[in-house]
């Protein structure tokens, strides 16, 4: 209800009974419609005024929503160690998948990595494959890198074994190259091909290939040592040393003198591998 809708309503009334007309009236009527219309006047103009506020201050936050043809690309999340950062929970960086290192013993000889290492898909034939977690390390004299898992154990030659090592054509290598020996879930320790390298030793990532350091875990200074590579000696190697053993499932690893021997302790298959002599069983 206005003020214009109560005057006339009041003056109705007051005039419904025969009585001395009102020669006021219409100056009234009149002036209290001109009131009434600048009222609603100045508030168009302030709603005016605040819609374009309204505008200008959501083109300074969210420019992209009144640019048009302008497709606004997800900005980073900033870090929780930023000072800037405002994230809200939702925009929370997903926790890292690496692995925390177990707390082992120190004074142990043995180590068991069934729970740590690079996940990788693992196949298991037909089509089939499944995670399983390996765990590299070089032998001490940095000639042959290894990993073991819960579903296999190799060591890859990286230096020349002739005489020893069978060739491309022997081996059936039809996309590859001979690459090392391994022992399985199933069957004898053997040879297999390869067209990659598989075994990353490296503590330290000093040619930019951003590889994982979860397979190294096992490593710490009280039970493995270092050694710079053989092929670049910037390098850093997780070497097993000497008589350590690393353990996953059935399989265990184990540097001598002699060589790596690596067992399935179920099949009791496996290999040992050396420059001077590689055997299988």
């Amino acid at each position: 209800m206005n003020d214009l809708d109560d005057l006339i309503r009041t003056s109705l009334h007051e005039h419904t009974s025969a009585g001395t007309p009102d020669d006021t009236l219409a100056e009234r009527v009149e002036a209290t419609g001109r009131r009434v219309r600048r009222q609603r006047r100045v508030v168009g103009i302030t709603a005016s005024l605040v819609a374009v506020a309204g505008l200008g201050w959501g083109a300074t936050l969210i420019p992209q929503l009144v640019q048009p043809g302008i497709v606004a690309s997800p900005s980073p999340i900033p870090s929780s160690s930023s000072p800037t950062s405002s994230a809200s929970p939702s925009q929370t960086p997903t926790p890292s998948t690496t692995l925390v290192r177990p707390s082992w013993d120190p004074t142990a000889t043995t180590r068991d990595v069934s729970t740590v290492g690079e996940a990788i898909g693992h196949s298991e034939g037909s089509g089939k494959t499944r995670e399983t977690r390996v765990n590299f390390f070089s032998s001490p004299s940095g000639k042959f890198w290894c990993s073991i898992s819960a579903e296999f154990a190799n060591c890859n030659n990286n230096v020349e074994m002739p005489g020893i090592e069978p060739t491309r054509e022997q081996l059936g290598c039809d996309d590859g190259v001979v690459e090392g020996v391994e022992v399985n879930t199933a069957g004898r320790g053997a040879w297999y091909c390869g067209s990659d390298q598989t075994q990353y030793p490296q503590l330290n990532d000093v040619d930019g290939m951003g590889r994982s350091i979860d397979g190294t875990l096992w490593w710490d200074a009280e039970f493995g040592q270092t050694r710079p590579g053989l092929d670049n000696p910037s390098s850093t190697l997780a070497v097993l040393p000497y008589g350590k053993t690393l353990t996953a499932g059935d399989f265990s690893c184990t540097p001598e003198t002699s060589g790596v021997t690596c067992t399935n302790s179920r099949t009791q298959h496996g290999f040992r591998i050396s420059q001077s002599e590689v055997k299988l069983f």
